[in-house]
């Protein structure tokens, strides 16, 4: 959380003529009322990384000592809810074992938890031993149409393909890529600048090089 703190930080006063929007991942469950009302304080946005009710998401996301993690996470969200953060969106990764469980139920427990929006991923090496592509298709479409009826937003990255066959961005300003839309930048762990994560392209380093633009199509 400290260096949550000292990018957020960093940021603010090296471009203090910039407006930044902070956002992130968590399962918030070490989130203390303290650092709940810090993030506050730093205007974070935060989607709640939990696999779906108690029953399902504690035979997935577990503790050292196997112990579920749901009342943990739920404790966070609590304190984050009493410092002011939204929480309206909540972040669910599909496995084998928490299969059974992505279903209209869950969409009930989002619209329960007042929420949104939940971002449903699926873990694309184990789970199409469970469930064939064209099952995890259907499945998707029918938990989005019920999230429509229920007011609840249900997305994730499976939707990225059709968004990025829209038109060039000059012609229509859609589309997933933020290296596309020139809203992002991804450092490496070896200090190579990317313009996206999935990118061949490298446009530098932070360690020696700088930024530069590279004289040659972008991948």
């Amino acid at each position: 959380f400290s260096l949550i703190k000292e990018i957020v930080d960093h940021c603010r006063k090296t471009y203090p003529d910039m407006s930044f929007q902070f956002s992130m991942n968590s399962n918030v469950a070490l989130t203390t009322p303290e650092i709940a009302r810090t993030i506050d304080e730093l205007g974070i946005e935060i989607a709640t990384s939990i696999d779906g009710t108690k029953e399902w998401n504690d035979r997935v996301r577990i503790t050292r000592n196997g112990k579920g993690t749901y009342d943990l996470i739920m404790k966070g969200r609590a304190n984050l809810q009493a410092a002011g953060v939204n929480t309206g969106a909540s972040s669910v990764t599909v496995t084998p074992k928490n299969l059974p469980g992505i279903n209209t139920a869950l969409i009930d427990w989002t619209v329960e938890q007042g929420n949104n929006e939940i971002s449903i991923d699926l873990d694309v090496i184990h789970l199409y031993r469970e469930l064939s592509p064209q099952e995890a298709v259907q499945q998707l479409i029918e938990l989005s149409r019920y999230g429509r009826s229920t007011g609840v937003r249900v997305t994730g990255f499976w939707e990225r393909p059709s968004e990025n066959m829209y038109p060039s961005i000059l012609e229509k300003p859609t589309g997933f890529c933020g290296g596309k839309k020139g809203h992002s930048m991804c450092v490496a762990p070896s200090g190579d600048i990317l313009i996206c994560g999935y990118s061949a392209t490298k446009v530098g380093n932070v360690l020696n090089e700088g930024l530069h633009l590279p004289n040659k199509k972008y991948v």
